[in-house]
């Protein structure tokens, strides 16, 4: 009977307990709120270090887990495809892609131009019928030399199995 008439008394609870809830949930959001803050801040700080070995010019999100990502490392723009793996789909070198790159990238907060005018919250815009862009036209000739690449690969691969098999049954 004691221990029950100590504990009654004791000083945490005291007051009712919806005080006590109050004061756990407003300890909580107040424990969240300086997270988010702390994080916010070094979102807004990784933004303006520009003494960093690259920066990041931008990205666009293709799918889950899969995007394509811009970097800049010297005077050299890097176009990263990242999904599985991480691709090396071109190299700008010249200024004046650069700058053009740069350019569509600072325009980006008015959702119709740029390069991130071609896409929407419904995905990918599609240019009028009959018309190619410069882009449409160099990825179909990008994926033309990989075919030949791999084309010539798998040949030279099958050639290279084909000379062993021969050089083993004639050994037999």
């Amino acid at each position: 009977m004691s221990f029950m008439l100590a504990a009654t008394q004791s000083p945490v609870f005291s007051g009712d307990a919806s005080n006590l809830f109050f004061r756990i949930v407003a300890s909580l959001g107040l424990i969240l709120i300086l997270i988010y803050l702390l994080f916010w801040l070094l979102n807004k700080r990784s933004k303006f270090s520009r003494n960093s070995l690259y920066q990041r010019l931008g990205g666009i999100p293709l799918g889950t887990n899969k995007s394509v990502q811009i970097l800049e490392i010297g005077n050299k723009v890097y176009v990263l495809g990242v999904g599985d793996d991480v691709t090396l789909i071109n190299i700008l070198e010249t200024t004046e892609d650069i700058l053009e790159l740069k350019l569509s990238f600072d325009g980006q907060n008015n959702p119709k131009s740029g390069f991130l005018g071609l896409f929407n919250k419904k995905g990918l815009r599609r240019p009028k019928a009959g018309t190619v862009s410069q882009f449409e036209a160099e990825l179909a000739e990008k994926i033309e030399q990989l075919k030949e690449v791999r084309s010539s690969s798998v040949n030279q691969w099958l050639d290279e199995t084909n000379e062993r098999i021969g050089n083993k049954k004639s050994h037999e």
